[in-house]
């Protein structure tokens, strides 16, 4: 018990000195890169920080830096409330200077190239993996005790003693009190050591580890718009009395064109965009000049859908194209044809998956080539210079928005995948588990200490032991006194025979008879004495009697009488 109350407080005391701050202790594990700190720091070694303020000039102190992290440098100075850090290596001051709340400890331990075996998540696992063996091994490998009963003068072997001279009692303490635990109390202290071990493994992992990572999520949404015109006409031109879309429109009989936009934003699991758009008509010709006719005023919309009216005056701007020819000298045949364009500018915004706040714009535009009086559909005003009749009229722009999102971090160990929340919480229950076990198995250890070593022999040996009612003094003479239960269970076991046991005088005796030899283990019976109703009970210890006396009723789990003769 002494030993294993050492144990824990050296346990305890390891933990208070090197818990990192992550587990709830106080140090701080930095692993030291450059060169600032040569020749007393190199790149990989490990230091370990402790918080003690208040610090002084000449303390080597690690101190968090913006967008650095943690400077390992020594203090040479105060200025108006901060330190003056500057590396032993370096021929100039730290341009940052800390403030004492921006210190995060002073340098407590300096192991030289161990922080390399640290550096990757693989390598924290590989150390946690071979300290563990290392305490399995430790735990495996039984202390050497020997406990040497017998007399003074007995030989030095210590393993047995003959019974010639004076002899004392064997000592009522020592594995007694484990032994009384047998083979369950050893089975309850593999299974406790075992999960003490594996739930340390495992909370070294998981603890290193963040309990959420955090990836770029990406969002995909869609715009999507729709082109349609219509010319009321004059005649039997167009069948159905107007010019349709994809058709020419003739200024002669159908002057104005009527043009419709609709727009949708379409994206998963979205309530619908908000937004504002409007159209716009402008003309412009090959040799970039262009005037806006028609400026459009906005129309919001609220449900991720929007439709957008216009119309366009051709003679209006035939009108104005011959002003515009007449005034410049420039005909057709030297700038080209000229287009109307009605364009198209919409802004949305919402949310996409409640998560994700998007902003977009789309504005295709819808184009009619003037030539010869009639207004021919531009197949190549379209968004990204289309070549099809389809892809004017639908325009249409993906898109995708990113967005930081937090997950759950998993590990990867023995082919499963936990994430590391879970397994804090494993390895917290299975480290409360095994403190429970053991503590159980301490209670039981101590009770076991605490009982009469007769009935714990009777609880450990219950199998072989076999009560008499008297033994034959004769047996006694010349036999081999051992100098513990075990090794008489060994003697037993070996020649495939009982442990005889009976009361003589104030001690109790276990004999095994041997083909060659008798060997014997003797317990002082002390101050237990037979009461009236059969049951033993304790007065004061007054020490054998040297009288040899035969008790009667020999409490045990079977008994008979070996010389046949009456008690």
């Amino acid at each position: 018990m002494i030993a294993g109350a050492a144990v824990a407080i050296a346990l305890v005391v390891l933990w208070l000195s090197f818990a990192p701050t992550h587990l709830g202790g106080d140090a701080i594990y930095v692993v030291t890169s450059g060169i600032s700190m040569e020749p007393l720091f190199h790149t990989g070694d490990l230091a370990i920080l402790r918080p003690d303020p208040p610090y002084h000039v000449g303390e080597i102190v690690g101190y968090l830096a913006p967008r650095i992290g943690i400077v390992l440098h020594r203090i040479i100075g105060v200025a108006n409330g901060h330190f003056v850090m500057k590396g032993d290596n370096n021929h100039f001051i730290d341009p940052y200077r800390p403030l004492p709340s921006d210190v995060v400890g002073r340098l407590w331990l300096h192991v030289p190239k161990v922080g390399r075996l640290i550096t990757t998540p693989a390598r924290r696992e590989l150390v946690a993996i071979t300290v563990s063996a290392a305490l399995v091994g430790m735990m495996s490998v039984p202390a050497a005790r020997r406990r040497r009963r017998g007399r003074s003068g007995a030989p030095g072997h210590g393993a047995v003693s003959t019974r010639s001279g004076r002899s004392r009692q064997p000592r009522r303490s020592g594995r007694a009190a484990t032994s009384v635990l047998g083979l369950p109390g050893q089975v309850v202290a593999s299974i406790a050591s075992i999960l003490a071990l594996a739930s340390l493994f495992l909370g070294a992992v998981a603890f290193t580890h963040r309990t959420t990572t955090t990836a770029t999520q990406k969002f995909s949404y869609r715009q999507v718009g729709s082109w349609t015109y219509r010319a009321p006409a004059r005649g039997d031109v167009y069948g159905g009395g107007a010019a349709t879309t994809g058709q020419p429109v003739f200024s002669k009989v159908a002057p104005v064109i009527h043009v419709r936009f609709a727009y949708r934003f379409d994206a998963l699991s979205s309530p619908g965009a908000s937004g504002h758009g409007r159209l716009s008509v402008l003309l412009s010709s090959p040799d970039g000049w262009s005037r806006t006719i028609i400026t459009g005023t906005d129309s919001s919309f609220s449900n991720g859908a929007l439709v957008l009216r216009t119309t366009v005056d051709l003679r209006s701007i035939e009108s104005l194209v011959t002003s515009i020819q007449a005034q410049t000298g420039q005909t057709t045949s030297t700038v080209g044809t000229y287009v109307i364009t009605v364009q198209a500018e919409v802004d949305a915004h919402g949310v996409i998956e409640a998560v994700a706040p998007v902003r977009a714009t789309f504005d295709p535009g819808l184009g009619f080539t003037l030539l010869g009086g009639a207004a021919q559909l531009d197949l190549g005003q379209g968004v990204g210079a289309p070549i099809s009749e389809a892809q004017v009229l639908g325009p249409s722009a993906n898109g995708t928005v990113s967005v930081p999102a937090e997950s759950k971090a998993v590990l990867s160990l023995l082919g499963s995948h936990p994430s590391v929340l879970a397994a804090r919480r494993v390895a917290e229950w299975g480290l409360a588990a095994a403190v429970v076990l053991l503590l159980l198995l301490g209670l039981a250890r101590l009770l076991a200490a605490r009982a009469d070593e007769v009935d714990r022999i009777a609880a450990r040996y219950r199998s072989l032991l076999l009560g008499v009612e008297q033994l034959d003094g004769r047996v006694e003479e010349g036999a081999v006194r051992v100098t513990s239960i075990d090794d008489l269970a060994n003697v037993a076991a070996h020649e495939g025979r009982m442990i005889l046991y009976g009361d003589v005088g104030a001690s109790r005796r276990y004999v095994v008879k041997g083909d060659a030899l008798t060997y014997e283990y003797v317990v002082s019976l002390g101050s237990r004495v037979r009461r009236g109703d059969g049951k033993m009970s304790y007065v004061s210890d007054a020490g054998p009697s040297s009288a040899p006396t035969t008790s009667t009723g020999v409490a045990g789990p079977e008994s008979a009488n070996l010389d046949g003769g009456s008690t």
